[in-house]
């Protein structure tokens, strides 16, 4: 229940949230609903200009509002201005909620009278109250209100639509008793980003010129009258609402199936006394005599509401006695809250109730600062530490409006700049140009504005453009929601897509440019009951009577089961062999309790804020968090061990991470907010960047102990990196080479001839280099590779599974894998031949998915045996037999007599007589032996190893993939040969380039080598490894290959197999240091190895929650990890978000081909009520129909050590708003934006955006 608050940047306006347990809902504030706001109530108006007539006697106002007439005279004197203050009341004295009609004429009187000159024009002032709704000020988010006079819409989020024409609109023969479409509750969660303007076209939600007087622009629907109510489409015409002619909220439907979304109830007095959804889940207002109010959720949670003298809310409590309170100062505006915890925010507000600073309880602060300029306004945001940044907003001489937002540092102005026909042009600091066009729906017209063309050019000239035609076939012309058919046609490039609504069958039906078709179903209340993707079984849904999904199945396999408690809250998650994971919660639903199928128990405690203080795993061994007043994580307590520690600036930027030794990380950053450098005792980073877009252009590491520094520096196009270069210890040079569509077409290193990439319409490759790839006609799935000697075919189950794929070089089968699956996707036999020698091995899982036997035809050759953590405590190899022995964190203090040490900060340093040294951020730089043996390890800045040193040289190791940036891509070995790796679409190698020869590698299911060949179809080097990735057999150790077990890199002196951010001994079967992610990674044992899944999950980087080998394409991957895999990490997502996650246990099929189009659409995850999972606010229309696939200029994941440095508030403006290009280091990359309205910033717990709209 910790409130969010946000403010519009440039309207300044406070925003703030409260969700109500047991519902979907959130109360929500906005302090322009309030009479303080007297900013509404005010207007300039331009009495005289530079020049007046020598004869003029004097200049007259007159104002009429609500029946009162006012008048003002004023000399004959130039550069006047009159501020009128309008005091909110009727002639009759009684105070008015809404905007009212204002007249004001300007009169200039001159001696004879016959000269007078008169001006007039009309505007409106005043607010919509909230305080009339009866909740204290606050509304609920999905009730919504319509000011009939000054035609806005106000919305329960706190956001507003101006100039909105509507009236009567009957809604014909539907049911409102029908089923609730529990995928568009578009505005069932804060999404303060929706409506900050009028349309999609101008800038009328902005205060341009401080309400000075302008003409209006007819650029509104014309009303749609079908008889009886108002009705209004949502922004993204995916939801109606209905309301009556005075402008109440009656409720709201679906506008593809004429669903139920909401039904509003009302008590005598005329408030909100219920809230009904589709499914007959009601809400409950319930108004006691003291003046305070319960609200109920369906299943009886209860929510109390307390409210000053004043009528404001003044405290919400939840279920668990945990409150937060509200103060307000004159006229209803908020002044601070405090969380459950006592932790004070505190806003202040200028002369006329604008905000003018935020201050938080560890006391940082924002300052805004407004001023008038000749042509509008502009408003400066100023930090804690003096960042500035501007947002300037002008209406031109031309009629055209323009926007300027400028981050701080000197950072690059973005400015967006809409012409009089609706056209915006938006130009970013790096050059790029964005340019966009609307037109109207076809059935809502202006009211719902969707995008008809646009086009994004980089500065070095790529263009890519995107235009939509959208139309519809109504079964009556005047019945915007009689419709059959709903087409959007999107052409990129050239290539068009098509998505068609049929409303007769309900279904969702998604051609690609290619042709591969997806259909989604839904049933009456739009909930998805089925997916289809040609050549794959469907899936499909059941729900129970409150709209919960209680099963899925995909053809006639069951997949998952739930079931709930009596609080509606996911008790239990049970698979297709009958598993179950049972969750158990507190007074407010927050997780206390995960019981695995084992019986194997994890427990949970939190603090007033939500925040998780403790976790006890299995074993009893307590974990525990700590928390600042922010809300910032500011300790960890492992068992019994020393702290670790962050501290935060007065920008909320982590400066310091403190390990239990002693040892620091340290932040600085430069007066843009973004990191400059990193500091730890073995090294520092050095980030440079360009000074317009802020783009990260080099990165250096400098040993601390001497030594030669590594530098990286990257080159761009817009947001494209079209050059990265390594020098120092590692030299190396990628050159990238893009389309007009921003796909990559082009690679080279160094002076190697480039490796040249053709894709199909769907943009998939289907040529790599020398190598043609043929892909399914239906999925796209890759089914053949091939070049002139190579063969690869894949076979897929209807699943998606890959059940076969064999490798040919030559004629000759140099391996074949064949692979059968349990009803969870778990690999359950394996059929292999290698060289002519055919091996069959079966594997047996425990009740929580780990793999526990393996046969070998039929003979045990794997046995494992694990403690109550998931520590492999006995197992067996052929006809060898081991133990082990943990501490408390789950670190190995034995194996097989061999003892282990870590050191506190949980790193391995010592491992029989071999001697490792970790810097602070996890690298492993040295290892050594008592006979003065020695390795080191070079790291570039992006924690990446690229370089091992011994006493024979030094091997470089370059990664080259913008998409898997931990990738090897090739390794440059001490004599200075330089070796090409090649991967497929599944990231497995699959060649190598060698002194101008090339090798064929075959790899399995999780992508470790077992065979290189040459040419010829000779096997060179044939591999072999157990389960976790321990070799039994190399048949050429002169043959280099780095790349081994699951892809990592193999140490071969230590057998230590590096995955990105940490080291993987497979003799042990553990990583040497803890999830740098710590419990985010999905696993209560932070040493675990995928969660003792290895023969179907791998960890390519060393801090991914879960991924599933490369054996599945868009299919049900999820539950191929186990019920207990889902059981915690399920735990966790709920945890940090108060959802489930559906689609981490259910990955439909349509989703990969339909392009995520469908959002969450597994519904009932959602322990609380019937939404979809992950809170599917997105609706159908909301999420189907809207067409445009941005383009997206993306660049790599430029390393997530800096990256959690990076982003202050101030730079958080300038990221967010741009649009264009990346994000900072660290962060991914930034999608192009349609438009840039008004800035909002959201303040959530500890979670700060800033965006642009």
């Amino acid at each position: 229940m910790l409130p969010i608050s946000f403010i519009e940047i440039q309207n300044q306006i406070l925003g703030a949230a409260v969700e109500i347990n047991g519902t979907q809902f959130s109360l929500n504030y906005s302090s322009d609903r309030t009479p303080g706001r007297l900013a509404a109530y005010t207007r300039t108006i331009p009495v005289s200009g530079s020049h007046v007539a020598a004869d003029l006697e004097r200049i007259e106002i007159e104002i009429d509002i609500a029946g009162q007439h006012f008048i003002k005279t004023f000399p004959p004197e130039t550069n006047q201005t009159y501020t009128f203050v309008w005091n909110g009341k009727d002639i009759e004295g009684r105070l008015l909620s809404g905007k009212q009609p204002v007249t004001i004429r300007t009169t200039y009187i001159y001696p004879n009278q016959e000269h007078n000159q008169r001006k007039e024009g009309t505007t409106t002032l005043g607010t919509w109250n909230a305080i009339a709704q009866g909740l204290g000020s606050w509304t609920l988010n999905v009730h919504h209100a319509y000011d009939v006079a000054g035609k806005t819409l106000y919305l329960g989020n706190g956001q507003r639509r101006n100039n909105v024409e509507a009236i009567a609109y009957n809604v014909g023969n539907i049911n409102i008793r029908q089923g609730i479409n529990s995928l568009t509750h578009s505005e069932s969660r804060l999404k303060p980003t929706e409506d900050v303007s009028s349309s999609s076209v101008h800038f009328s939600g902005l205060e341009l010129l401080d309400g000075g007087l302008t003409p209006r622009r007819d650029d509104s629907a014309q009303p749609i009258d079908l008889a009886n109510n108002i009705s209004i489409p949502s922004e993204g015409g995916g939801q109606l609402y209905v309301f009556d002619r005075a402008g109440k909220h009656l409720f709201t439907i679906s506008t593809l199936t004429k669903a139920l979304i909401y039904r509003f109830e009302y008590d005598e007095s005329g408030y909100l006394a219920a809230v009904e959804d589709g499914d007959r889940n009601i809400t409950r207002i319930q108004r006691e005599v003291d003046l305070s109010i319960a609200i109920i959720a369906p299943y009886g949670q209860r929510t109390s509401l307390s409210f000053n003298t004043d009528g404001c809310l003044e405290s919400v409590t939840n279920p668990a006695r945990e409150t937060s309170q509200f103060n307000y100062g004159n006229d209803g505006l908020l002044t601070s809250f405090a969380d459950p915890k006592g932790n004070i925010y505190q806003f202040d507000y200028d002369e006329v109730g604008r905000l003018k600073s935020r201050q938080e309880p560890d006391g940082s602060f924002d300052l805004l600062e407004r001023v008038r300029t000749e042509k509008g306004f502009q408003v400066a945001k100023i930090t804690a530490t003096g960042r500035e940044a501007t947002y300037l907003t002008e209406r031109l001489a031309t009629g055209e409006e323009q926007q300027v937002n400028k981050g701080c540092g000197g950072t690059g102005a973005i400015v967006a700049l809409t012409d009089k026909n609706g056209k915006e042009t938006i130009t970013y600091p790096d050059g790029s140009v964005f340019t966009q066009e609307s037109q109207p729906d076809p059935r809502f017209g202006k009211q719902v504005p969707m995008v008809k063309r646009t086009v994004l050019t980089t500065p070095g000239g790529l263009s890519a453009t995107v235009s939509v035609d959208r139309t519809c076939t109504l079964k009556d012309a005047n019945d915007p929601l009689s419709l059959a058919t709903l087409t959007d046609m999107v052409n990129f490039n050239g290539r068009t897509s098509t998505t068609i609504f049929d409303a007769e069958n309900k279904q969702v039906i998604y051609k690609s440019p290619e042709g591969r078709q997806s259909i989604l179903t839904l049933d009456e209340g739009g909930r998805v009951i089925k997916t289809e993707v040609a050549g794959l079984e469907p899936v499909s849904f059941v729900y129970d009577d409150r709209g919960r999904l209680i099963s899925a199945m995909q053809g006639d396999r069951a997949i998952l089961n739930y079931n709930y408690d009596g609080e509606g809250r996911l008790s239990s998650l049970g698979n297709a062999e009958g598993d179950r994971v049972q969750y158990t919660y507190d007074e407010i639903g927050r997780i206390i309790q995960t019981t695995l199928p084992s019986g194997r128990t994890y427990q949970f405690a939190y603090d007033a804020n939500s925040n998780l203080t403790q976790i006890i795993v299995p074993s009893g061994a307590v974990h525990t968090l700590n928390y600042n007043a922010v809300n910032l994580e500011s300790g960890y307590v492992p068992p019994e061990n020393p702290s670790y520690a962050s501290t935060y600036d007065s920008e909320q930027q982590l400066t310091n991470s403190t390990l239990p030794s002693g040892r620091t990380v340290q932040g600085i950053y430069n007066q843009s907010g973004y990191l400059e450098s990193a500091i730890y005792p073995e090294a520092q980073v050095d980030v440079t960047y360009e000074q317009e877009s802020r783009r990260v252009t080099k990165l250096v590491r400098t040993p601390a102990e001497g030594g030669t520094p590594q530098e990286m520096t990257f080159t761009y196009d817009g947001g494209l990196v079209t050059e990265m270069a390594w020098s120092g210890v590692t030299n190396g040079t990628y050159r990238y080479r893009y389309d007009n569509n921003f796909s990559l077409v082009g690679m080279q290193l160094d002076d190697e001839p480039e490796i040249e990439m053709k894709r199909d319409a769907d943009g998939l490759l289907t040529q790599y280099g020398q190598f043609q790839i043929v892909r399914d006609r239906a999925t796209g799935a890759p089914t053949q590779m091939t070049d002139s000697r190579m063969k690869v075919d894949i076979e897929y189950d209807k699943s998606g599974r890959v059940i076969s794929r064999k490798n040919m070089v030559n004629g000759k089968i140099l391996y074949q894998l064949q692979l059968s699956y349990d009803p969870l996707n778990r690999i359950v036999q394996k059929r292999e031949t290698v060289v002519g020698k055919t091996q069959t091995y079966d594997y047996t899982y425990d009740l929580d998915g780990q793999l526990i036997l393996v046969k070998r035809d039929g003979e045990i050759v794997e046995r494992y045996v694990y403690d109550d953590n998931g520590n492999r405590t006995e197992w067996q190899l052929g006809t060898e037999q081991h133990t082990a022995s943990y501490d408390a964190q789950d670190r190995l203090i034995e194996l097989d007599g061999t003892p282990y040490e870590f050191d506190t900060d949980g790193f391995l340093i010592q491992r029989g007589e071999m001697t490792l040294k970790y810097s602070a951020t996890g690298e492993l730089l040295e290892v050594s032996w008592p006979d003065g043996k020695a390795i080191q390890y070079t790291y570039d800045s992006m924690n990446r190893r690229v370089a091992r040193t011994d006493e024979k040289g030094t091997e470089q190791y370059l990664y080259g993939n913008l998409d898997r940036p931990f990738q090897v891509t090739a390794v440059r070995d001490n004599s200075g040969k330089l070796s090409v790796y090649e991967y497929d679409d599944f990231g497995s190698l699959f060649a190598i380039e060698r002194d101008a020869n090339l090798y064929y590698v075959t790899t399995d299911q999780l992508g470790t080598p077992r065979v290189v060949c040459d040419l010829n179809g000779q096997a060179i080097k044939i591999l072999d490894y157990n389960n976790f990735g321990q070799q039994i057999a190399d048949s050429s150790a002169v043959f280099d290959l780095p790349i081994r077990f699951a892809g990592g890199v193999l140490e071969a002196d230590t057998k230590l197999v590096r995955f990105g951010f940490r080291d993987y001994d497979s003799v042990a079967g553990k990583w040497t240091a803890k999830d740098p992610i710590g419990f985010a990674g999905g696993d209560g044992n932070l040493y675990r190895y995928v969660l003792n899944n290895s023969a179907n999950l791998i960890d390519p980087d060393g801090k991914t929650p879960l991924v599933l080998a490369p054996i599945v394409v868009d299919a049900l991957a999820g539950a191929a990890g186990g019920l207990a895999t889902e059981g915690f990490k399920q735990s966790v997502i709920y945890i940090r978000t108060g959802q489930f996650d559906g689609w981490a246990v259910i990955r439909s099929p349509f989703i990969g081909a339909v392009g995520g189009i469908v959002g969450g659409a597994v519904a009932g995850f959602n322990p609380v009520a019937a939404a979809a999972a992950g809170g599917a606010a997105t609706g159908i229309v909301d999420g189907i129909f809207t067409p445009i696939p941005e383009p997206s200029i993306t660049a790599s994941d430029l390393g997530s050590r800096i990256g959690s440095y990076l982003g202050s508030k101030c730079a958080a403006d300038l990221q967010q708003s741009s649009g264009s290009g990346t994000k900072p280091v660290g962060s991914g990359a930034q999608p192009i934006r349609k438009q840039t309205r008004a800035c909002i910033e959201v303040i959530n717990g500890n979670q700060r955006t800033v965006q642009c709209f």
